[in-house]
């Protein structure tokens, strides 16, 4: 859908990755705010990747909050 309120995803370990797949129409913008547990030490990092597996965008701050957004420039869904 054009808008998703919210998606759950839990990390097990400090070696889990969690993958989600999201079509992005042309023109359109992707924009996740993820965020980590209050008052955690960990530092969380959001990547978006396209289907060949290239880096679109990303968020690697140093906390467990990140906010990343991505606008689709191509003439068809990605």
């Amino acid at each position: 859908p054009d808008t998703a309120t919210k998606i759950v995803g839990y990390v097990g370990s400090s070696t889990d990755n969690d993958y989600f797949k999201v079509n992005v129409a042309a023109g359109r913008t992707l924009a996740v705010a993820m965020t980590g547990p209050t008052g955690s030490t960990y530092d969380y990092d959001l990547y978006f990747y396209n289907a060949a597996g290239t880096q679109l965008a990303s968020g690697t701050g140093a906390t467990t909050t990140e906010n990343v957004s991505w606008t689709n420039g191509a003439t068809a869904t990605a």
